[in-house]
């Protein structure tokens, strides 16, 4: 990746964090317990790992248009393996040992 790129993704990230914080302070904070809170994070990215490997196989084949039933592909639960070299899942990646 691009020094650029990784700043500017660095720079939104931050300045959404810091735009969020504010506005809970303001309203009222919302809070979770920490366990919830990991077991919803852990939820999403586990969807969004099922999502892109369940549609690589029908990337960029049917765009602007909906796939048709038949086309379809069968979800294997092996298929989650082969989500791990898919580009839109590097940016998570990195922050899994973080903890």
């Amino acid at each position: 990746m691009k020094p650029r790129f990784v700043f500017l993704v660095l720079l939104a990230t931050s300045l959404l964090i810091a735009l969020s914080t504010t506005r809970a302070g303001a309203s009222g904070d919302r809070r979770l317990p920490l366990r919830e809170y990991r077991d919803k994070m852990k939820a999403g990215w586990v969807g969004q790992i099922v999502g892109v490997a369940w549609g690589a196989p029908t990337e960029f084949k049917w765009q602007d248009q909906i796939i048709p039933a038949d086309k379809m592909p069968v979800w294997k639960p092996g298929m989650i393996n082969d989500a791990f070299g898919q580009d839109d899942l590097y940016v998570e990646m990195t922050f899994l040992p973080a903890r």
